[in-house]
C-alpha cells in the first residue's frame, strides 16, 4: 500500500462509525470467558447488578454471571481488594451480545469503577483445537509475529496499556517466538511445557485452567485495557475469535505466515508496541479477517492513536 492509498484508507476510517453488531463472524464451535476487574469497594452494589441480571439471563445451561475476589493486588497496591467479574460460558450469539450491553449499562448506572490496574482477559477453550499442535504452532506463530499489533489494539479507546502490565501481562512474544521449534508432535506436552514458560497471571498470553470453562484448559489473552464501551469489547472478541478461527478452520495463509514468522524477530520493547506499525497491522488483519466490516472495525481501533500528521481517529 503506497502513501496515497494508506492516507485514503485512514480518511475513510477517520469517518467509519462503529456500532455494536448484534454477532460477530466468528465460529459458533468457539466457546469464551470473559473476565474484568472492579475495585472492591463496588461489591455490594456489584452483587445486586448481578443478582438482579442472572433473574433475566437468555443463556441456556442455566450459566450465570459470577464474582469472585481477586486480592492479588492487595500486596502490591496496598490497596482495597478487587473483584473479578465473570461472565458465563460464551459463545458468537445474540444472546450473549445483548445481555452483556445491557450488564454494561447497569454497572455505569450503578456507579460501578472498573479497575485500572488490570484489564480484560479473554479466554478460548482449547478443545477448538481438536489437540492438533500444527494448529497449536501455527497461533503461536501468528501470535508471535503479531504481539505488537495486538497490544496496541487492545489499548482500546486509551492511548496506552495500563501501567501495571509488566506485573499481570508482560509481553510473551519473544518467549513463543523461541518455543515453538522445539514443540512435539503431542498437544499436551506442547501445553504442558508451554505453561512452564509462560507462568499463569505473568504475560499477556497463558494457559490454563478456568472454572467458569467447565474446568476445560483456556488460552487467556490478558493484554487488553478496562472499558464500560461494548463496542470496543466486541472487537477485543471479535480479534481474538479470528485468530482462532483463521487457525482452526485453515482460512489463513500458511506460506506468509510461516514467511513472517521466520523473517520476524521480535525484539521490541513494552513502550515500541504503541507505535503504530502500518504495514503489519494492514497484513495481520488480512491473515485473519475474512469479511472487510470486521478489518475495517479492527483497523480504526488500531488506528485511534494518529501521530501528529493524521488526525486523531474517534470511536
Amino acid at each position: 500500500m503506497n502513501e496515497q492509498e494508506l492516507h485514503a484508507l485512514l480518511d475513510y476510517l477517520k469517518n467509519l462509525n462503529l456500532t455494536y453488531r448484534k454477532e460477530l463472524n466468528v465460529s459458533s464451535d468457539i466457546n469464551f470467558g470473559l473476565d474484568m476487574q472492579f475495585l472492591g469497594s463496588s461489591i455490594k452494589v456489584m452483587e445486586r447488578c448481578i443478582k438482579d441480571v442472572n433473574k433475566s439471563t437468555n443463556f441456556i445451561n442455566n450459566s450465570k454471571y459470577a464474582l469472585t475476589f481477586n486480592k492479588s493486588l492487595y500486596s502490591v497496591f496496598k490497596d482495597k481488594s478487587e473483584i473479578e467479574f465473570n461472565t458465563p460460558i460464551f459463545n458468537n450469539s445474540k444472546e450473549f451480545f445483548e445481555d452483556f450491553k445491557n450488564l454494561l449499562v447497569i454497572f455505569q448506572d450503578n456507579g460501578l469503577v472498573y479497575s485500572i490496574n488490570k484489564g480484560i482477559h479473554i479466554h478460548v477453550d482449547l478443545s477448538v483445537f481438536e489437540k492438533d499442535s500444527i494448529s497449536l504452532s501455527n497461533f503461536l506463530k501468528l501470535y508471535s509475529v503479531y504481539e505488537n499489533i495486538i497490544f496496541r489494539f487492545g489499548y482500546g479507546e486509551q492511548e496506552a496499556s495500563n501501567s501495571n502490565i509488566h506485573m499481570f501481562s508482560k509481553p510473551s512474544g519473544q518467549l513463543i517466538h523461541n518455543f515453538i521449534p522445539n514443540m512435539s508432535y503431542s498437544f499436551d506436552e506442547n501445553i504442558k511445557n508451554i505453561r512452564q514458560i509462560l507462568t499463569c497471571k505473568s504475560y499477556s498470553l497463558n494457559f490454563h485452567t478456568h472454572d467458569n470453562i467447565v474446568k476445560n484448559d483456556t488460552i487467556e489473552f490478558r493484554m487488553f485495557n478496562n472499558t464500560f464501551n461494548p463496542i470496543i469489547i466486541q472487537n477485543y472478541i471479535s480479534m481474538v475469535g479470528n485468530m482462532i478461527d483463521s487457525i482452526v478452520n485453515k482460512r489463513i495463509d500458511l506460506d506468509v505466515l510461516d514467511y513472517v514468522y521466520s523473517q520476524s524477530i521480535n525484539a521490541k520493547t513494552i513502550n515500541q508496541y504503541s507505535e503504530i506499525d502500518y504495514n503489519n497491522a494492514l497484513e495481520f488483519s488480512d491473515l485473519i479477517f475474512s469479511h472487510s466490516i470486521d478489518k475495517d472495525y479492527f483497523l480504526k481501533q488500531y488506528f485511534i492513536k494518529e501521530d501528529k500528521k493524521i488526525k486523531k481517529l474517534v470511536i
